[in-house]
């Protein structure tokens, strides 16, 4: 059934007895011993327009929420979206959230062939790692099928594509992998707010990326005043690394979710699906000691070897340099049950509206202290006075301070004794 023109949504009942209706279409499975159930799907988008399935609508088996939303509608935000069925959604056929196998991305992409890569992409990698070949020739083939990117089919004598092709190199990558997409948001200080979508093939996204990076930074100060507001401007390679860190290490057996980029006056927000690869701990990541690992192997070499990354980093060292290098708060890391999320945060005041509430207690100086031992993890009344040139009193003060906001703790020795030191909470 084609998609209805938008009138806004009705009363959840028609709906519903839509549904019963294009249930009574659905095709029995000829070969199945029990009768297969008759299914209707009705998928209603926020501005009402709909669109409907049936069990077998396509192909014989399919089920009627499999097809509304994975065959019709995959290249689309669902994003508000209603679902109605006339029998529970299976997990196999919706988009319930259900995790695929984890290599599910190093196997063979059902109904895609060597027509679905782009040659822009595959170009793109060439020139970014320096390699002499043309896209799509032998010599192309033959190392992409070493890196387990291509598989060759004997019989057919051709090669077809895996998953991680796809999302890399791919024409139109969210017509396999609805969740292959960065989604950009910028609050501008007026109010106002713009949107963008990136979800071309991978190797092209962190170019997009910075180009829309360019326009929107500097729009984005808070003008709402008389006096515009001062806001740092940002390192936008450091955004980039982030964004490329996110699409690389993210987890991709999550469907409905997708790489977040979110641009306000004072902070950055970039999350990435899925909670941390073990071994790493978001506590590690939060006090950037996380050891190098990548969920996504393929994906993580092939930006590697395009010199966008490294190979299996975590951007570490990047965001411990922040103050030091671009005189900015160190980002704040943390996992909200969906997605690791890195703050960066554009002014030292920013610290007070995303963070422990203890921090908004801390002058920018002790700020920076906070800082330096949560950089360092444990430091003497000795090594924090050297380091900023102040006295011992000072430091004393500073550092007793950040104790009894309990930001900061000790390693139980005597206050007295040369061996006490402070510790970073995790």
């Amino acid at each position: 059934m084609a998609k209805q023109k938008a009138e806004g949504r009705k009363d959840p009942k028609e709906y519903m007895k839509l549904a019963v209706a294009v249930m009574k279409k659905s095709i029995p499975e000829r070969k199945k011993k029990n009768p297969s159930p008759y299914v209707g799907a009705v998928l209603v988008f926020p501005d009402g327009t709909i669109d409907t399935a049936y069990r077998g609508e396509q192909r014989e088996g399919n089920h009627a929420e499999y097809v509304v939303l994975d065959r019709k509608n995959s290249h689309r935000d669902l994003t508000g979206c209603w679902l109605f069925a006339t029998l529970e959604p299976c997990a196999k056929g919706a988009k319930t959230g259900k995790k695929k196998s984890p290599d599910h991305l190093n196997e063979r992409a059902v109904a895609t062939d060597m027509d679905n890569l782009s040659e822009i992409a595959l170009q793109k990698f060439i020139s970014e790692s320096k390699r002499k070949y043309k896209p799509l020739s032998a010599e192309q083939l033959r190392e992409l099928k070493e890196m387990d990117l291509l598989e060759y089919d004997s019989k057919a004598k051709k090669y077809l594509p895996t998953g991680n092709a796809i999302l890399l190199f791919g024409k139109a990558p969210r017509n396999k992998f609805p969740q292959a997409a960065v989604k950009a948001k910028v609050h501008y200080g007026d109010g106002k707010t713009g949107t963008e979508t990136f979800d071309n093939a991978l190797v092209l996204v962190p170019d997009e990326v910075e180009d829309w990076l360019k326009k929107v930074l500097p729009a984005s100060i808070d003008r709402s005043k008389f006096k515009a507001q001062q806001v740092h401007s940002f390192p936008i390679p450091v955004i980039r690394e982030a964004v490329i860190n996110a699409i690389a290490h993210r987890d991709y057996s999550k469907d409905g979710a997708k790489v977040q980029l979110e641009v306000f006056p004072d902070r950055i927000v970039v999350k990435s699906p899925g909670e941390p690869p073990p071994p790493i701990t978001i506590e590690a990541m939060r006090n950037f000691t996380a050891t190098s690992y990548s969920r996504n192997k393929k994906l993580t070499f092939i930006f590697n070897e395009m010199d966008y990354m490294e190979e299996t980093a975590l951007g570490m060292d990047t965001f411990k340099a922040m103050r030091s290098e671009h005189h900015l708060p160190l980002p704040i890391i943390d996992y909200d049950r969906e997605n690791v999320v890195v703050t960066f945060l554009r002014t030292g005041k920013a610290v007070k509206g995303v963070a422990n509430k203890a921090l908004g207690k801390l002058t920018e100086e002790e700020f920076a202290g906070y800082e330096f031992v949560k950089l360092k993890g444990e430091v003497s009344k000795k090594e924090y006075a050297e380091h900023f040139g102040f006295n011992e009193k000072k430091a004393q003060r500073h550092l007793m301070k950040m104790k009894n906001l309990k930001l900061i703790g000790d390693n139980g020795e005597s206050p007295k004794s040369n061996n006490y030191k402070y510790l970073f909470n995790d």
